[in-house]
């Protein structure tokens, strides 16, 4: 994967008389969380860690390798070698540069995602939770998919509506999960109900419920 160095010419843009820092991605503005940044490019990294765009969100699920990096002298670097400083705590390390383009991650942010300091490790489980909700999502698309599937979506009108139902059921999924909702309850139809809603190790219970019936007129 080539290099995907996040390009941010600003750090600051005045919202209103509020300074704000820009996501590199979709333009969202966001709210510094540090007193103060290196560059632009340090800025645009703290502004993609918290945007919710699909872009921003891929960034911070890009995984890092831990380096395995002889010891080096400050005036004898190896050759394919980056050195970087943690954004936390100011450590360096070395990182090969192999590692930096398998990742797309810039060495500054690669580092900071293996350093063992109180604020990385944070930043790390940010990160991990960030992971666990995409691949909490995705079962669960798959599971709507599956569970409320139309039985006769075989014309091209069938198929749209399938399609819509799918997606607002995942929408309201990814509100239960964020915890924005606490429950979702969906008639899909005057026999079927979805229910979405957190089970007790804060996971994602999908039901459907039927309703059987019976009539008699006399």
């Amino acid at each position: 994967m080539e290099e995907a160095k996040i390009d941010a010419e600003q750090i600051y843009v005045n919202d209103g008389g509020v300074m704000k820092i820009i996501c590199p991605f979709c333009g969202a503005l966001q709210t510094p969380r540090r007193r103060s940044y290196e560059d632009a490019q340090d800025a645009a990294e703290d502004a993609a860690a918290q945007c919710d765009c699909d872009e921003a969100r891929e960034w911070r699920m890009r995984t890092v390798a831990k380096c395995k990096v002889q010891p080096f002298r400050a005036d004898a670097k190896p050759e394919n070698v980056e050195v970087a400083a943690c954004k936390f705590c100011g450590q360096t390390q070395p990182v090969p540069v192999g590692n930096l383009l398998d990742s797309g991650l810039s060495a500054r942010e690669y580092v900071s995602r293996m350093c063992k300091c109180g604020a990385a490790r944070t930043y790390q489980a940010e990160l991990e939770a960030e992971r666990r909700r995409a691949q909490t999502m995705h079962e669960a698309w798959e599971t709507i998919e599956s569970m409320f599937a139309l039985e006769d979506a075989t014309d091209e009108k069938a198929v749209r509506s399938r399609g819509i139902v799918t997606g607002e059921l995942l929408n309201l999924a990814a509100l239960v999960y964020d915890k924005r909702i606490k429950k979702a309850t969906v008639a899909i139809s005057s026999q079927i109900t979805a229910v979405i809603q957190l089970n007790k190790n804060d996971g994602l219970k999908i039901e459907k419920k039927k309703k059987t019936s019976e009539a008699a007129e006399i």
